[in-house]
């Protein structure tokens, strides 16, 4: 067990002539298997945030998104300068619904 990780770099550099083998399996199930792999498994770098720019009126600048709650589908909608939320149930999530809901909203906002 303690050699499975070099075993898997073999593995990699050799390529096809492992593959034709049927041993590149083999090999990454036995080191996944290995208690030391986490310590060592390729880690998904994480992206760094990009702050939005901060608008200077209400409702300059807006997010949305649809999401489902309890069966029902509704319209997220928040200000990037005040940060207030609004949700709106939507009666179907067609386009023309989703453009009239934000129409409205912004008819309100303004």
């Amino acid at each position: 067990m303690e050699h499975t990780w070099e075993l898997l770099s073999v593995s990699k550099q050799q390529g096809s002539s492992l593959l034709a083998r049927g041993l590149s399996a083999q090999i990454e199930d036995k080191v996944k298997d290995c208690t030391k792999y986490p310590d060592y498994a390729p880690v998904q770098q994480k992206e760094p945030l990009i702050p939005s720019p901060v608008p200077d009126m209400p409702w300059e600048m807006a997010a949305s998104d649809i999401f489902l709650f309890e069966g029902e589908n509704y319209l997220l909608l928040v200000d990037y300068y005040s940060k207030f939320i609004e949700v709106t149930k939507l009666k179907d999530l067609t386009s023309q619904e989703t453009i009239e809901i934000l129409k409205d909203t912004a008819s309100q906002q303004n």
